[in-house]
């Protein structure tokens, strides 16, 4: 992957400004409200960041978080931050399940107080919300499905000019990057990567970041 064209994407939490990042943990601790809940927001789709299951059990005797209003738990490295997070602050952990195209708006609505996601930092976001040092850095790639047309292609300029069918998940960091393709069909994005996956493997979409 030429990785000048494609620079690294940050798992990060992105904090509502009544979070900042630059706010210490203890002097949150002291202006927390009555309830000392740690409302976070998330997917609870996205292994191995963040997933839903049926029980609080895990592999490794983790106990999973109750998804808030639901019989459901969740777990993933993102449950884990979160986890720690509140028992540093002294809270309550809450997590609140949200589908990702509407997860800022939620956080801005006041449905939970900060979001630890796999979100890409970005100038435009950078406007509406404060981010944190990220916990986990990631590099971006081309997914293509095994054994098929694009299966030897090893970077951007293998696809320039093949007409190949681009495709990543709506609302994210990755959308801009499908244009670095030359001459590629954006034929339509997704709500979830699990969507993006299932269209590669039945070859309605060819490759996705």
């Amino acid at each position: 992957m030429k990785k000048n064209l494609l620079g690294k994407m940050m798992i990060t939490g992105i904090i509502s400004a009544a979070m900042l990042a630059s706010t210490a943990a203890s002097t949150w601790a002291a202006d927390k409200s009555d309830e000392d809940v740690l409302r976070v927001g998330m997917e609870c789709a996205y292994a191995p960041f963040n997933w839903t299951q049926d029980t609080d059990t895990t592999p490794d005797g983790s106990k999973a978080e109750p998804i808030y209003g639901s019989d459901y738990y969740a777990y993933g490295y993102d449950v884990a931050v979160a986890q720690k997070l509140a028992d540093q602050l002294g809270m309550k952990l809450e997590i609140h399940k949200v589908e990702w195209s509407s997860i800022g708006i939620s956080m801005d609505a006041g449905d939970y107080d900060c979001i630890i996601a796999g979100m890409g930092k970005t100038a435009e976001r950078e406007k509406s919300y404060a981010f944190t040092e990220p916990y986990y850095y990631r590099d971006n790639c081309i997914v293509v499905k095994a054994g098929g047309k694009y299966d030897d292609v090893k970077g951007l300029s293998d696809l320039a000019g093949t007409g190949c069918k681009v495709t990543t998940q709506l609302g994210t960091g990755w959308v801009p990057l499908l244009d670095q393709i030359d001459g590629a069909e954006q034929s339509g994005n997704y709500e979830t990567t699990s969507e993006c996956f299932m269209a590669i493997s039945n070859g309605v979409q060819m490759s996705a970041l």
